[in-house]
């Protein structure tokens, strides 16, 4: 768990960075992110309950 810890502060340094450059394209770069990752996560749960036989 630490290492993801770790690995989040190092994107939160790099976000607050790209935040600064260019704050509208990176709304749209964090929001297609965000929606990214709830696919990823939905699909992870949805392969986990097809190999518990759900």
């Amino acid at each position: 768990a630490l290492v993801v810890v770790k690995w989040w502060q190092a994107l939160q340094k790099e976000d607050s960075k790209q935040q600064k450059k260019n704050p509208i394209g990176y709304r749209f770069f964090l929001e297609d992110y965000a929606k990214h990752f709830r696919d990823r996560v939905s699909r992870l749960q949805y392969d986990i309950a097809i190999k518990r036989g759900g």
